[in-house]
């Protein structure tokens, strides 16, 4: 063996001995040395090759793999102080990183908001906060309710404007203060695609949730970056099925009045916090909903869905499935979530909600109704397979924290998920650190464990490309630069632990 260089200089830390697992292929570099310095890899070389300098931080790697840390693409970490407490954001800081996630695509957004994630990175910059890197953050999402355009967004119109006037004032509104994309909920058909045209003219792009007034094909073609949820619901597998302009023509008739007196004006606020947990609770006792879905699903035509695709692939447009999310609201009284070990890092208010919320599915759901949500589960896997093995681009995220999806580990519960529709180990390991980079535009500085790309990395005890449930087995992680062994991981959720456990309940 020859003679070891020197590299007096490197003096940061070095993961000696460790297998590089490449993103882009599968591919495994067993016994590396990676040096890691402000925040970079600086060098990657044959272990033993280069000495690092008497004052570097050596970790001993042998038998472990290295990749990417992970992005959660579609995550609600920080939130508004009337959702989540600022404090509280710092627990989710703690177990998002505990459990991998480095970098996390933000889907709540204001002024103030947007204002906070630029403070958070300069923290974070700085060496003051610990915390995952905010990768992007829209404005406030316009989440407009029949009728209520003007109480969500009292300034962006007078009374008597269109939905498209409120909605492209509002997409101008938020690109003045700083939003980074523009996320819609639920907009009409008018708003729809004056919001696609306003943002495509001040260079923000557009990502959300679909009405079932537009098709996934005609959001797709005007420029919908990104579909979240698979719609949610019969979105996507409208545009599916061989019925589909007699189930669209359902869909968007008017809803009948809310039966909820408390859903019959505008919602106040403990309202919003449930139906953000789950949507869902909005169709539970309206009658029909068991046969409708029930028709979608029997209607579902896999020669449609491949032509859906190639419409998808020629528009470049992402979809960001979080399954698990799907699955919690969907299928909410599976015991496995309301037993969930993991509920001791939530708050005692958050599980008393989940716990409410879950019961009311029980007692108010018609059975025909739960029956065809878990029927719909099962199409909506095999959707994302399709969609998946038809060469649709794709992101992993977990939509914390919708009910039951806690944060860090509702990643890991979306990992599980995605394998489940079929997907590879390579694949879900993609989706959650390649996909990503490519999504953001920044290949050049994460996605991959390269020289020069940053220090953002997971140390796994097993080979991830072998089995996805290896993503779980986290032996160490590196943010910012920054080690973090498996004690110092534990520390992070025991801590969240105690302080939602003896502190803030």
């Amino acid at each position: 063996m020859g003679a070891r260089t020197s590299s007096a200089g490197i003096a940061g830390i070095v993961i000696k001995d460790v297998t590089v697992v490449n993103t882009r292929d599968g591919s495994l570099l067993p016994g590396m040395d990676i040096f890691v310095e402000h925040g970079r890899i600086s060098r990657i070389s044959t272990s033993g090759s280069v000495q690092p300098a008497e004052t570097a931080h050596t970790v001993n790697a042998s038998g472990k793999y290295v990749v990417p840390g992970f992005l959660d693409m579609h995550a609600h970490a920080m939130f508004s102080d009337a959702v989540l407490p600022a404090v509280d954001q710092q627990q989710n800081f703690q177990l998002m990183i505990a459990n991998g996630i480095t970098g996390f695509r933000e889907m709540a957004g204001s002024k103030e908001l947007l204002s906070r994630k630029k403070a958070l990175k300069d923290e974070i910059e700085a060496g003051t906060t610990v915390a995952p890197e905010p990768l992007i953050m829209p404005g406030e999402v316009l989440n407009i309710f029949p009728g209520q355009m003007l109480a969500f967004f009292p300034g962006s119109g007078e009374a008597g404007a269109s939905s498209a006037e409120v909605a492209q004032r509002e997409v101008l509104k938020q690109k003045e203060y700083g939003a980074e994309f523009i996320k819609i909920v639920n907009v009409d058909r008018e708003a729809f695609f004056a919001v696609q045209d306003a943002a495509g003219k001040v260079g923000l792009h557009v990502a959300g949730h679909l009405n079932p007034v537009v098709s996934a094909t005609e959001a797709s073609n005007a420029g919908l970056k990104a579909m979240e949820h698979l719609g949610p619901l019969l979105s996507i597998l409208v545009d599916c099925s061989t019925a589909e302009e007699m189930i669209r023509k359902n869909l968007t008739a008017p809803p009948p009045a809310p039966s909820d007196a408390a859903l019959a004006g505008p919602p106040s606020p403990a309202m919003i916090r449930r139906i953000v947990a789950n949507p869902t609770m909005l169709a539970w006792s309206r009658p029909g909903v068991g046969i409708g879905l029930q028709f979608a699903i029997k209607t579902y035509s896999e020669e449609k869905s491949r032509a859906l695709a190639k419409v998808f692939i020629k528009n470049g447009t992402w979809q960001v499935p979080t399954l698990i999310r799907v699955r919690t609201m969907q299928i909410s009284d599976d015991p496995a979530y309301s037993s969930d070990p993991n509920l001791r890092y939530v708050s005692s208010e958050t599980r008393a909600m989940w716990m409410e919320l879950t019961e009311a599915y029980i007692q108010r759901a018609p059975e025909a109704t739960k029956a065809a949500y878990k029927d719909l589960y099962d199409q909506q896997l095999k959707l994302v397979k399709l969609l998946k093995g038809e060469g649709v681009k794709m992101l992993a995220g977990s939509d914390m924290t919708g009910i039951y999806c806690i944060p860090g580990f509702s990643l890991h519960q979306e990992f599980r998920e995605l394998s489940k529709a079929g997907l590879s180990p390579l694949e879900i390991l993609q989706m959650t650190t390649l996909d990503g980079a490519e999504f953001l535009n920044r290949a050049s500085t994460m996605g991959t464990v390269d020289e020069g790309k940053n220090a953002d990395l997971v140390l796994l005890d097993a080979s991830p490309i072998e089995y996805s449930e290896n993503l779980e087995k986290i032996h160490a992680v590196v943010l910012k630069g920054r080690y973090f062994p498996k004690a110092e991981l534990e520390r992070m959720k025991d801590d969240v632990e105690s302080f939602y456990g003896k502190g803030r309940n």
